[in-house]
């Protein structure tokens, strides 16, 4: 499991994820919390700051190109 330090960012989460594979790494991401799910959380936000401890729930939307046909 892995440990927040209050000094990592959004933008460190979004990086080491991607690093690790799980999502591509060309594509626009934007990460939120289960408690602000309508405001998205800016790069610079710490994880301090937002209070995110183990139990915390982070919401990943990948923006992508085109649209969806049915």
């Amino acid at each position: 499991m892995p440990v927040f330090f209050t000094d990592t960012t959004v933008d460190d989460l979004i990086a080491g994820l991607s690093l690790r594979g799980f999502f591509p790494r060309d594509t626009i991401h934007s990460l939120y919390t289960s408690t602000s799910r309508f405001r998205r959380l800016a790069g610079t936000d710490h994880m301090g700051g937002l209070g995110a401890g183990s139990l915390t729930h982070f919401h990943i939307r990948s923006h992508l190109l085109g649209g969806s046909g049915i």
